[in-house]
């Protein structure tokens, strides 16, 4: 009898323990992107069989399949460390800037040094505004009322919605004004296989539908409804980033795939977004020898402008084994040995970064 008590009293407590593991996340402020947050992202290639509709409680996406196309580093920052302007122009009013490399061109403009600006809150997590430059002229565009893309806490079977404009007028040569509306709607909750990794998600389906406003060189303007979109976003507590958001346009009530994009890790052959437009930061390349190497290698540069260097030895995960940081350096050439022998035998990759931008990637080490 006292065995048949034990073992229903240790089914009872790994039950507890499974229930546990299983139980449905919150997700709140503090699980958003904080400055000097660094996050790498893959965008995916598209697949238009995947599943992005199947939803509901403790249910397991499973994107473990994805391949990348293409990888990218975002950087958060105080809006205060941005362009004087910017950070004049928003820094009472928000808490955190995203850099922006691809900005879309608006006619014969090509905004520069663009940022977006959000305010993270208790309450919520909003787009406050978008800056950049213009023809050589700084641009700030504080939205007249703000996108909140999260409603604090998030909980399952949660749902809000929310509309936001602004515009950009330069007088006699463009107009652009912007409005939508955004309905969000936490749909599922459980686990989420990806490239990177498994993780307990809250799932957010957020559909927005937009309109369009133009009008150029002082021309009558004209309005277009956006295609209506929705956006697919796995969040997990403390992941900063979605660590999977699909973007999808309906077309004859069916959501199409437009975009991928997934929190991953390094990955051999794979391009990094910003590397060629960065590499304007060194003469030639970042050079390892001897590759392999034993307990030592030398690793030789030369900058073409003054950077704050650090370099990191991460696994083929991404994981990382080493990071060497150097101070504010002068252009020049530079020589020195480092010490590998607390690193374990192996392939590893040596990323290589200018002012917390990292600048050259892939460069493959091995260790014997």
């Amino acid at each position: 009898m006292k065995k048949s008590l034990s073992g229903i009293v240790l089914v009872l407590i790994l039950s507890g323990f499974a229930s546990k593991s299983n139980a449905q996340i919150v997700i709140g402020n503090a699980d958003m992107p904080h400055t000097s947050d660094t996050f790498r992202l893959s965008s995916g290639i598209i697949n238009p069989q995947l599943d992005v509709v199947s939803t509901g409680a403790n249910y397991t996406w499973d994107f473990s399949t994805l391949s990348p196309l293409i990888q990218r580093i975002d950087s958060f920052v105080s809006p205060l460390t941005t362009n004087l302007t910017y950070a004049i122009y928003f820094g009472f009013s928000a808490n955190l800037a995203y850099k922006v490399y691809t900005p879309d061109s608006l006619g014969p403009i090509k905004p520069t040094d663009a940022f977006n600006f959000y305010s993270n809150t208790s309450a919520s997590f909003k787009q406050i505004g978008y800056a950049s430059f213009i023809n050589a002229t700084p641009l700030p565009i504080k939205f007249d009322t703000s996108d909140i893309i999260y409603k604090f806490p998030l909980k399952y079977a949660q749902s809000d919605s929310g509309r936001s404009s602004y515009k950009l007028d330069i007088p006699n040569l463009i107009y652009y004004g912007h409005s939508q509306k955004r309905v969000n709607e936490v749909d599922g909750w459980g686990t989420l296989k990806t490239p990177f990794g498994t993780f307990p998600v809250l799932r957010v389906k957020s559909v927005v539908m937009g309109r369009d406003t133009f009008a150029y060189n002082g021309l009558p303007g004209f309005a277009i409804n956006r295609p209506m979109a929705i956006e697919y976003k796995w969040l997990g507590q403390g992941k900063g980033v979605p660590l999977l958001q699909i973007n999808t346009s309906v077309n004859l009530g069916l959501p199409v795939i437009s975009s991928i994009l997934y929190r991953d890790s390094a990955r051999v052959g794979v391009p990094v977004l910003g590397i060629k437009e960065n590499q304007a930061m060194l003469k030639g390349e970042v050079q390892v020898f001897p590759n392999p190497s034993t307990k030592e290698c030398t690793i030789s540069y030369a900058l073409l402008k003054s950077a704050e260097i650090a370099i990191e030895i991460t696994d083929l995960t991404g994981k990382t084994m080493k990071s060497i940081i150097k101070t504010e350096q002068m252009p020049g050439n530079y020589t020195f040995q480092q010490n590998l022998s607390d690193i374990p035998s192996g392939t590893y990759l040596l990323n290589f970064y200018a002012d917390k931008n990292i600048i050259s990637a892939q460069k493959l080490l091995v260790i014997h």
